[in-house]
Order: C-alpha cells, then structure tokens, then sequence
C-alpha cells in the first residue's frame, strides 16, 4: 500500500480516494484466512485479552493500560481532555477476528486506521499491545479520543476486529465483542 496524496491509498495496483475503501479489498480474503483459523473459543480470547497490556506513552512516561483495571492517572487526564464522553478506544486493524496475518496486511491496516483519524475533532495516540505470556505477537494500533460508541464499534467491525477496549477516564478499561 502506497498514500498517494492525505486521503488518497494504492492497494494491490488499485487507487481509492476513500481510505477505508481501500480495507474492503483486504477482507474477502481475510475472512476466507479467518475460516481455517478460528480454533480459539471465546474463552480463549477473552483470556488473551485480558492478559494483554496496552500500553501508550504519554508526556514521555510508558502507560500500561489493562482490562478490569482503571486507566493511569495521565492517560485518564489525556481522555478528559479529549473526549466529551469521558471514553477513547483502544483500536487496532492488526490481526483481524483474532488471527495472525502478514506484517504487510498489518501495516496496510495501520496506515489505513491513522488515515481515517486524521480528521477535526479526533485524537489519537499509539498504542502497542504486548500478550503478557508471549503467546502471540505484538499488535500496534490507536488510543482513539473524540469519537461516540457507535463509531467506535464500527470502526472495529471495519477493521475486522473480534473486539475493541472502551478506556474510561472514571472506570475501569473495558473489552467491547464485536463479534
């Protein structure tokens, strides 16, 4: 994938004025990858999400963000500061439903997620999400301020995603199913 111009992608010899437009020819194939590789059951990923660490670096200081626990003290400042609704999203185009692919599927995914943020009104920082057991491989995606549950989720869903983490400034992190 090559960004031709801010909002203009080439994927697989294909120019797309809509960024995200570009991810629909991503997803037959990932689905039909997806097929052959659900052998996790829910309980297994609902393990492996809880034992992931997300972590973001804010002013310079490493923040581990985890399921069930609340945000740290600046990452809940840097959401108050950002989202009206007191929520940012951690979102990653990495790995949909819960399946290794390809680092050049991956990365195609990240530009693709950090072009559609870049627009008025969203914030957004890195995000890098380590399985604490070492079982599967670091995914890397975005803390995203400023967008409403419903985008949110369909972000997730159009990026292929088995789930997203809801981080409130005033509760704990939260896994979102989105399958």
């Amino acid at each position: 994938m090559k960004i031709i111009a801010s909002n203009r992608v080439l994927l697989e010899g294909r120019t797309f004025d809509d960024p995200l437009a570009a991810i629909e020819t991503t997803r037959a194939p990932t689905r039909v990858f997806l097929r052959h590789n659900l052998a996790m059951d829910n309980r297994e990923k609902a393990d492996a999400f809880d034992a992931t660490d997300y972590q973001t670096i804010l002013d310079g200081d490493a923040c581990s963000i985890r399921i069930g626990r609340p945000a740290p003290a600046a990452v809940a400042s840097w959401i108050d500061e950002n989202a009206a609704s007191g929520t940012a999203w951690i979102i990653t185009g990495d790995n949909p439903g819960a399946a290794q692919d390809s680092p050049g599927r991956n990365d195609a995914r990240r530009t693709l997620l950090a072009i559609w943020v870049d627009r008025p009104g969203i914030e957004a920082i890195t995000s890098t999400h380590h399985a604490s057991d070492g079982r599967w491989p670091d995914e890397h995606g975005l803390l995203i301020a400023g967008i409403d549950d419903a985008l949110a989720l369909s972000l997730g869903r159009r990026f292929g995603q088995a789930a997203i983490v809801a981080v409130s400034a005033h509760d704990v992190a939260r896994l979102w199913w989105l399958e």
